[in-house]
Formats: structure tokens, C-alpha cells, sequence
């Protein structure tokens, strides 16, 4: 059965595709770039009057069997400044073909980009179909708050021929208080568990990017985000797409040193894996994530971003023979930290 809603508080236009189609937007996109979704395309993107929660109307992508073009649907959602009473989080319901995958990008994006991704989106979460209805909650990062931003969803080109089709109903805005507290940094210790994680990259239908309740084996308190790969029937190898990303506000440098953030990570499964700490656009530093308990790494952040914020992504690659038996790879990752450090700032090694 469905979770219980939270309160609703303002958000999408149409959401629940009730009042007509307004507040959807389409797009499909073969070889040559975005085009007009038509009969024309194995590519399908539209609303059905029965595809949606309760047997409703909802807006739907799908493709025909044979390879096809990549489409995706978007929404537009008003975010609320956060109140004493309010702490916004975005819900959605969705229904998709078992096993497929299905991007979900948040932002500002007017159509895609040369390479036919969506133009300015941030990576939000990538649905895992599992051929049954789901209903999904994320903490909103405070970047969204008092914007409008754009939520789309992509069934994109994968190479498979089967049929596959994604479904999404219910989008709107609510409070969750979970998501309070988030001054500086985003959820630092995970404790919005089980929501979602806002800021997901995986690559194949073996990975997973999960925050769970689980304070038997969190660094402290009640949640901790799960970074996790492969199992008993894991057919794909190890990718470098397994990720988390956040966005922090850089703090200004003191007499202790320059501007930094710290994390702990405990790698689950010998043997360890290599990271990857991707800052901003363009700035990458790697290191090796240690095995046997949890760990602290402090990451140096530029000292010219001070008061502002800044990406900062984890990028996990997990070891060749990672996820090759029956027990899953895992990484667990709690406990952010901003500081000033006597280290920082550094070069990036």
C-alpha cells in the first residue's frame, strides 16, 4: 500500500495531470536532436486517462519494442522559503518497467543540450523500475528555496529492444520535518532517512544510492547513505557512475586554516575502493577509501567560494571484483563536517 501523505503545501502546476494538460511538457529526441513527439517514433510521450495513481490520468513515456528515441516529460515546481512550520520536500508517485532505468534531473533547462541532455540540469535521482508503483520524498536542498525550478523525467535510448514505459502522478510540494536544519550543509548526517537522496548517480540497474534508518551501523545518530553495487545476480561490472552529490556553503578561512569539509565512509566489502571528490564543475581530487570501520577525510574547498555554495560529488569505484559473489559492495557515507583546516587550502592530488 501507499505511505500516508505529508501535508501539502503549494509546488506544481497540474501535478496530478487533473486539470487538463497544462503545466506538462514533452519532448522526444532522436539522432539528429529534439523533435515533435509523433506517430512517427517508437518514442510516446502523453497522458493516459487510466496509467496513473488510482487508476487516474497521468502523464506517461513509453517505447515501442526495437530501438528508439530518448523522450522525457518536465514540470515546472514552485519551492517555499522554509518557515518555523514549513520545511519543503518534493513528492512524487511513479509506476516503470521493471528493471529499467529512468533519470529524474531538477533545475532550469529549456530543452536538451547537443549531446541530447537536458540543458542546465543537475543530476536529482535515477528511478529503478520494479514493474510496481512506488511512492518517492525528497528533502529540497536550500538551493531551491523561493525559486521555481524545472523536474523532468527521462526514458532514455538504453540499446534494449523490449518495451518500456514510465509513469509519474502526484508531483507537488510538501513539509516534512525531517528536512529542517539544513543551515551550511544539506542533510550532514543523512537523518531524513528514509527519503531519498537528492543528488543520485548510478549506472546500472545493480547499484544503488539509498539513505536508510539504520543506526546499528551509522557513524552516529539515526540514518547513513548507502553507496552499494552488484550481489548474486549481478551481470554488469563496476561503473564509475555510482555518486552522491550535495552542495555545501563554503565558510571563510580563520586562523586555523582555509575552508574544507569532512566526511566519514566505511567500505563495507574488502577490498577497498578508489574515490573521486569532484568540486564544482571541473576540480577532481582522488584518494583511497580504507577499509576496516569508518574513516574521516577532510576535502579542501576554494577559499574564493566563501559564503557560497558549491558542489561537491563523491564518486565511488568500486574494485573489479567488487559485487562478484553474493554479498553486495557497499559504501556507507555519514557525518559531513564544515571546518577550517591547518591543511587547507591544497592542491588536489
Amino acid at each position: 500500500p501507499a505511505p500516508a501523505r505529508p501535508p501539502e503545501t503549494s509546488g506544481t502546476i497540474n501535478g496530478d495531470a487533473a486539470d487538463g494538460d497544462d503545466g506538462w511538457r514533452f519532448e522526444c529526441l532522436d539522432g539528429s536532436g529534439p523533435v515533435v513527439c509523433s506517430p512517427a517514433l517508437t518514442a510516446r510521450a502523453g497522458f493516459d486517462p487510466n496509467a496513473g495513481n488510482a487508476i487516474s490520468r497521468a502523464p506517461k513515456l513509453s517505447r515501442d519494442e526495437g530501438f528508439g528515441e530518448s523522450v522525457r516529460m518536465s514540470i515546472q515546481v514552485s519551492v517555499p522559503l522554509p518557515t518555523g512550520t514549513l520545511s519543503p520536500a518534493l513528492a512524487f508517485w511513479w509506476n516503470g518497467s521493471n528493471e529499467r532505468l529512468f533519470p529524474v534531473e531538477i533545475g532550469t533547462f529549456g530543452g536538451f543540450d547537443s549531446e541530447g541532455r537536458p540543458d542546465r540540469a543537475r543530476p536529482m535521482d535515477t528511478l529503478i523500475g520494479a514493474g510496481g508503483e512506488r511512492n518517492y520524498v525528497y528533502c529540497l536542498p536550500p538551493w531551491t528555496h523561493g525559486a521555481v525550478v524545472d523536474l523532468s523525467f527521462s526514458l532514455p535510448d538504453d540499446g534494449r529492444t523490449d518495451a518500456v514505459e514510465l509513469t509519474v502522478d502526484d508531483v507537488r510540494v510538501v513539509s516534512d520535518d525531517r528536512c529542517s536544519d539544513f543551515e551550511g550543509l544539506f542533510d550532514r548526517g543523512f537523518e531524513s532517512a528514509p527519503n531519498r537522496w537528492l543528488g543520485a548517480s548510478i549506472g546500472s540497474a545493480d547499484q544503488r544510492v539509498n539513505m536508510k534508518p539504520e543506526p546499528a551501523v551509522a557513524h552516529s545518530g539515526n540514518g547513513v547513505l548507502e553507496l552499494s553495487y552488484g550481489g548474486e545476480s549481478s551481470e554488469t561490472p563496476p561503473s564509475a557512475d555510482l555518486a552522491m552529490e550535495t552542495y555545501v556553503l563554503v565558510p571563510s578561512a580563520d586562523e586555523t586554516g582555509g575552508p574544507a569539509v569532512a566526511l566519514y565512509t566505511d567500505t563495507q566489502v574488502q577490498p577497498s575502493a578508489t574515490a573521486e571528490w569532484l568540486l564544482g564543475r571541473a576540480e577532481r581530487c582522488r584518494g583511497e577509501l580504507p577499509d576496516g570501520g569508518w574513516a574521516r577525510t577532510e576535502i579542501c574547498l576554494p577559499p574564493e567560494w566563501t559564503g557560497r555554495w558549491h558542489r561537491l560529488k563523491v564518486r565511488v569505484n568500486p574494485p573489479d571484483e567488487a559485487g562478484t559473489g553474493e554479498e553486495r559492495f557497499r559504501v556507507l557515507v555519514d557525518d559531513l563536517e564544515l571546518l577550517t583546516s591547518p591543511d587547507c587550502p591544497r592542491a588536489c592530488p
